[in-house]
């Protein structure tokens, strides 16, 4: 059938359609010079009111969400190693999900304590210390039950070296 309209597509600022095989469209000029007005701001919405915050406030707890992504990224990724756990009873999700937070409540303490380590650490490649290099540095710090001539003495702990001995201080924990 010649002149047919095979398929027709209506968008806020154009129109498209296929007639006879052949992709045709219309733009509404007037929509796009208003989008363009607006280009490169932030449309920050909420239904908090004035009175509580303002947009300044908005503004910024909008931009404290990258802490709560960043959280997620690490909680998902391979820095607290906790593989994912199918549950089906909900006390279950519930006590994974609480494990995860706790471990994301935990780290981000650990970081706040460690935060002079880091700022005097270097950059780039010259950096030294990581959250991860932290945990694989306390890692080899032992308590192990020792038996000698018969006799357990139990939690014997190792004795940190320099470099473990400022980590711990650092995070405020004796052994």
């Amino acid at each position: 059938m010649p002149g047919a309209i095979n398929q027709n597509f209506i968008f806020e600022n154009c129109s498209i359609w296929v007639v006879n095989d052949k992709l045709e469209y219309s733009i509404k000029q007037e929509i796009i010079d208003k989008e363009k007005r607006i280009d490169g701001c932030y449309v920050i919405r909420t239904d908090a009111a004035a009175e509580t915050l303002s947009s300044k406030e908005v503004y910024k707890a909008y931009k404290k969400l990258i802490y709560v992504e960043q959280a997620f990224r690490v909680i998902k990724t391979h820095s607290l190693e906790i593989r994912p756990v199918f549950h089906h009873l909900e006390h279950r999700i519930q006590a994974h999900v609480f494990l995860y937070m706790l471990s994301y409540y935990l780290q981000w303490h650990m970081n706040q304590r460690l935060f002079e380590i880091y700022q005097n650490d270097g950059t780039g490649k010259h950096r030294r210390w990581t959250f991860l290099q932290v945990i694989d540095r306390l890692k080899s710090i032992r308590s192990q039950t020792v038996q000698i001539g018969g006799i357990d003495l139990p939690d014997v702990i190792s004795t940190p070296d320099k470099e473990q001995k400022m980590l711990l201080d650092a995070l405020k924990l004796k052994l």
